[in-house]
């Protein structure tokens, strides 16, 4: 019973994790970049909020969906190797976690792709 509810809203759950996840990316770009009324950062931080807020955006309304999760990803990884690694190897002392979790979920939209509900799909249909 329960499998059968979930392959029938399949899509509708990837379209929530879909959104989920570019909201809370691009929510990241946009405190970077000052658009949550603090400070504008400057250097790789100001470059880093570009990516997360275009990269969200365009999560959430699945456009250019794997560029978008392509690039978010090698984001992610970079963090992870260069600001966290450093530190040690277990991601729960680093505080690697975050950027982990965000690159296995950029995986997955990079192979799975938008689904439905789209700003290519207006009619929204299976």
């Amino acid at each position: 019973m329960l499998n059968k509810f979930l392959d029938n809203n399949k899509s509708e759950f990837y379209f929530a994790f879909r959104l989920i996840v570019g909201l809370m990316f691009a929510l990241h770009g946009a405190i970077k970049l000052g658009l949550t009324g603090g400070p504008v950062e400057t250097g790789l931080m100001l470059l880093a909020g570009i990516i997360e807020l275009v990269a969200g955006l365009a999560i959430v309304f699945g456009a250019y969906i794997g560029i978008a999760a392509v690039v978010a990803g090698l984001e992610m990884l970079y963090i992870v190797v260069f600001v966290f690694l450093p530190d040690g190897i277990n991601p729960l002392e680093t505080g690697a976690e975050v950027a982990l979790l965000y690159l296995a979920a950029f995986l997955v939209l990079a192979t799975v792709g938008a689904g439905k509900w789209t700003v290519g799909n207006p009619g929204m249909k299976k």
